[in-house]
C-alpha cells in the first residue's frame, strides 16, 4: 500500500465483501427486486443523482437511463430479460 493512502485507510478502514457484491447483480428467484424493496429505494437515489449530474449530455443520460432500466428489468425478472432486448433489438432493425 501506499504510504500516502495509509493513513487514509486507517481513518476510513473499507471492508468490502465482494460475495455479497456480487450477490446484488445476480438474479435470485427467491427473492426478486420489487419497488418496494430497500435496495430499490437506495438503487433509485444512486440513479437520482448520476441522472442529475447527467444533465447536459442527453446521450449519456439516454444510455444510462436504459441500462438502470435493464438492470432493474434483469433483477426482477430474470431471464425474461433476454426477451426484452430480443424484441428491443427487433424494433430498432425495423425502423
Amino acid at each position: 500500500m501506499k504510504p500516502l493512502l495509509k493513513p487514509i485507510m486507517n481513518m476510513f478502514p473499507i471492508d468490502i465483501d465482494f460475495s455479497r457484491l456480487l450477490e446484488a447483480f445476480k438474479y435470485n428467484p427467491d427473492a426478486p427486486m420489487i419497488f418496494s424493496s430497500g435496495i430499490f429505494l437506495w438503487l433509485f437515489a444512486a440513479f437520482m443523482v448520476i441522472y442529475t449530474l447527467l444533465q447536459h449530455r442527453n446521450t449519456a443520460r439516454i444510455l444510462f437511463v436504459a441500462l438502470f432500466s435493464y438492470y432493474f428489468y434483469y433483477k426482477s425478472s430474470g431471464t425474461y430479460f433476454f426477451l426484452l432486448a430480443i424484441v428491443i433489438k427487433k424494433c430498432l432493425v425495423c425502423y
